[in-house]
């Protein structure tokens, strides 16, 4: 600082500490604006996704009989009961049907618009290795959003 301040004089400094402390006023003003706006953005999509989040639910789970596929792995017919409880159509959502023991992404289901007051059954498959006992995780997605999770303990439930 003392080799600006001889080089360049007092009077300078002053006006480099001026200029200095208003361009950190004026980043301090456009970051909050920033950040005000972001803020704003955020609520109103959390305004939007929670008029489906609340509204679409997995209402039942059943799954019937099993099936040997290869060796000791079988598989099971699983059967999902969504219903859109809201005033609005939805569309965009993503049903997965994962069994613990299966070591695969799961049966992913893509829906096409369930309409308002909508109640649908989608049918998938769950894969699991004989002799074991895990549990079933439904998963319902609005885009990369979860809106719904279903989990079915000790499946197959054999007792």
């Amino acid at each position: 600082m003392s080799l600006l301040r001889g080089r360049f004089g007092a009077g300078f400094m002053n006006k480099l500490v001026v200029v200095l402390s208003i361009t950190i006023v004026i980043l301090g003003i456009v970051n909050g604006f920033l950040f005000y706006q972001l803020q704003n953005q955020i609520t109103e999509q959390e305004t939007q996704l929670s008029k489906y989040t609340n509204l679409v639910k997995i209402t039942e789970f059943s799954s019937s009989g099993f099936w040997p596929i290869v060796g000791v792995k079988i598989q099971s017919k699983a059967n999902v009961t969504i219903e859109n409880l809201g005033v609005n159509d939805v569309e965009g959502l993503t049903l997965t049907i994962k069994c613990s023991t299966d070591s695969g992404p799961g049966e992913a289901k893509s829906l096409a618009v369930l309409n308002s007051g909508e109640k649908r059954v989608i049918s998938g498959y769950v894969y699991l290795t004989l002799d074991t006992i895990g549990w079933v995780t439904v998963t319902l997605r609005l885009g990369h959003v979860t809106i719904d999770e279903y989990i079915v303990p000790r499946f197959p439930n054999t007792q």
